[in-house]
């Protein structure tokens, strides 16, 4: 029964990864042609509902020159990929340390770390947000503002 168990959950997570390999290289098409000038990373594509439509979406790093790159390539194909930018070694509220290598992907919870209600975000139970770790410090949250219709970002 163990055994049945565990060869049913391989095969399930490798159908799923399977599935979700299209999505990614369609997100980095989506991406590339929106902006080529950025090196997309799809190693580090993570696809989960971040607009709250019940539909996934994809988010994926890019870099460049002294930049990172946020890509996020909603399940509508009509609806434009939503890109957003941060300086890399500038010690500013929006600006990386380092360049990031890794998303995070949690529950979308509507308020900071220490209780402050997020605008615009109303919480749905499928619908995520992600984070990008700072090595030097705070994470970067991004989440769905509905009331701007976008991903908005918040770092303590």
């Amino acid at each position: 029964m163990k055994t049945t168990l565990a060869i049913s959950l391989v095969l399930f997570l490798e159908l799923a990864t399977a599935a979700q390999i299209p999505r990614t290289k369609a997100a980095l098409t989506a991406l590339q042609n929106a902006n080529p000038a950025v090196d997309w990373n799809i190693d580090s594509a993570k696809t989960a509902d971040f607009d709250c439509d019940g539909k996934a979406d994809t988010v994926m790093l890019g870099y460049q020159k002294d930049r990172v790159v946020v890509g996020v390539v909603w399940a509508s194909p009509r609806r434009p990929p939503q890109i957003l930018s941060f300086p890399i070694g500038v010690p500013t509220q929006d600006g990386f340390s380092s360049p990031p290598k890794l998303l995070n992907i949690q529950p979308l919870d509507c308020t900071t770390n220490d209780g402050r209600p997020l605008p615009g975000c109303r919480a749905t139970p499928d619908c995520k947000a992600f984070s990008i770790p700072d090595d030097d410090g705070d994470p970067f949250n991004f989440y769905w503002d509905s009331s701007r219709s976008r991903v908005a970002w918040w770092r303590m």
